[in-house]
């Protein structure tokens, strides 16, 4: 699943806590995310994204719950799910199914029955290149298999950050600085 890419946008509104869960947009139109450096494949950057259906935003997960879904998605082979209670608002009462509603894509869902789009996203650490995805606008947006032009919409990030996940250590002060 590392052939995907968001793009996330910064909003004025809502929560210091939304807010930093966004990838921030940077000024060149590419977006970056925080991820975690990945001990199972030394040398790749992972972070894990969602699309709001409403917008078409590309929101990055924090650390704590990259580090969350990365375990899980470890220990079971990417076929189980996790339940992200305890991570705090606003994802106490979410999970993320890793096979997701088609068998195939992971989706986050809310108790409420709300769901979206989750990808796990992986890129060089050398911060050379980065993640594309396609989303396409069906009954809310998603995130498409490949690109069709005038169907779907190309989004670029850049994965920053790089705590290891059996680290409990975060991120320093200039990683998250770099991040917003």
């Amino acid at each position: 699943m590392g052939a995907g890419a968001p793009i996330a946008q910064s909003s004025a509104a809502g929560s210091q806590g939304h807010r930093a869960r966004q990838g921030q947009r940077r000024q060149d139109g590419h977006a970056k995310v925080q991820g975690i450096a990945s001990e199972a494949e030394p040398g790749l950057n992972v972070a894990w994204i969602s699309v709001d259906p409403r917008t078409g935003q590309i929101l990055g997960y924090p650390v704590a719950v990259v580090q969350k879904l990365e375990e899980a998605f470890r220990s079971t082979g990417g076929t189980g799910s996790v339940c992200l209670r305890g991570c705090g608002p606003p994802f106490d009462d979410k999970t993320v199914d890793f096979a997701g509603g088609d068998g195939e894509h992971p989706v986050q869902r809310a108790d409420g029955g709300a769901q979206r789009d989750v990808r796990r996203l992986t890129a060089h650490s050398d911060g050379l290149g980065g993640v594309k995805l396609h989303l396409v606008r069906e009954r809310g947006w998603r995130i498409a298999e490949m690109g069709v032009a005038g169907f779907t919409e190309e989004k670029s990030i850049q994965i920053v950050c790089a705590t290891k996940v059996e680290s409990s250590a975060t991120c320093s002060l200039e990683e998250r600085k770099a991040a917003l």
